[in-house]
């Protein structure tokens, strides 16, 4: 990893071919001890790859109609059950393996009282006049709802600086998904030298209050808190007027998750 974080492919190409020696030496020494030791450095080098790949991997912005103060933009996602392949996607595993991983899953959306079908994972973010940053919870909310909206209610976390947003690798942290998802969706600078928080909202015309909800139950196995940081970022980066395609939605994910 260099001074600027990031990773080339052939710095990548030699960090696995180290990981890999380390790996078979301690295999074929085969004493306990060892092969702990060898994993503790396997596992703790490989997150250190992986963090400087996903890190330094470009999150595209594409323009979009920006709204105005009071409007909202809402992004709503069904859940998933993994058949097949789960992790094989992700790093370091997907650089192991040849063309990378393969993963099967299935959508789930979640019926309703009138039969059709409701997509339980939701995230929605209000333009805002002011130069700050609103986390709020969901609350009434309906998953498909725009335009302008309607009075919010309930207990929020204000933040006027960026060190409140880069706090969400505290784990005390509340709203540590939200403020990771404003990090994540390209549209602040960030890193040594980058302007004030309130000064770049000034200069995006304004700031963002951002709210997620899910239907499921916590720890339930079917993605809820990636997919639903899938959705902050694509709310929050549609409430700055930009929106992002497939590849740069993943690759901010990724990088949300780094930050957690």
């Amino acid at each position: 990893i260099n001074s600027a974080g990031a990773v080339g492919l052939a710095q990548v190409s030699r960090a696995l071919a180290q990981l890999r020696t380390l790996r078979a030496h301690a295999v074929a020494v085969g004493s306990r001890t060892e092969l702990l030791r060898a994993a503790r450095h396997f596992e703790a080098a490989a997150a250190a790859v992986a963090e400087g790949a996903v890190m330094a991997a470009q999150v595209s912005l594409h323009q979009a109609p920006l709204p105005p103060p009071g409007w909202c933009v809402t992004a709503c996602a069904p859940a998933r059950v993994d058949l097949s392949g789960g992790w094989s996607d992700t790093p370091p595993l997907c650089w192991e393996a040849q063309g990378g991983g393969a993963v099967l899953n299935v959508a789930v959306a979640l019926g309703t009282s009138g039969g059709g079908p409701e997509l339980p994972l939701s995230a929605r973010a209000r333009r805002l006049a002011e130069t700050a940053v609103l986390l709020v919870p969901w609350e009434g909310l309906a998953a498909n709802s725009s335009g302008p909206a309607g009075e919010g209610g309930g207990e929020g976390v204000l933040l006027t600086q960026m060190s409140q947003l880069e706090a969400c690798s505290d784990p005390a942290a509340p709203f540590a998904l939200l403020r990771a998802a404003i990090l994540s969706c390209g549209v602040l600078k960030l890193g040594r030298g980058a302007p004030p928080l309130q000064a770049q909202l000034l200069a995006l015309g304004g700031g963002v209050e951002v709210r997620c909800h899910s239907a499921l139950p916590h720890g339930s196995g079917l993605g809820t808190s990636s997919i639903l940081g899938a959705c902050a970022i694509a709310a929050a980066a549609g409430a700055f007027g930009v929106s992002l395609d497939g590849r740069s939605l993943a690759h901010a994910t990724l990088q949300l998750e780094q930050r957690l």
